[in-house]
């Protein structure tokens, strides 16, 4: 059991790892390719895309379900 636990969180950390190394690659890239302004205009672009996102799931998936599955035709509600 303990070197299962071991083999799978080493596993874990090198695909962690791999991740920050891709991501960067990709950030070098980026920014070589697309110059200071656009690339400004990139990273300004996908932060507000993650903070709109990050707001958009704090309940929204539970709602559509809850909504969903109550709308005339899919299930009745008694």
């Amino acid at each position: 059991m303990n070197g299962l636990f071991t083999r799978n969180s080493l596993i874990s950390l090198m695909a962690t790892g791999l991740q920050g190394v891709a991501n960067l690659i990709i950030v070098i890239y980026l920014a070589r390719i697309l110059g200071p302004r656009n690339y400004g205009i990139f990273n300004y672009t996908w932060a507000v895309t993650g903070i709109v996102g990050t707001f958009t799931y704090l309940g929204l998936p539970t709602l559509l379900n809850r909504r969903l599955s109550r709308a005339d035709g899919i299930i009745r509600s008694e």
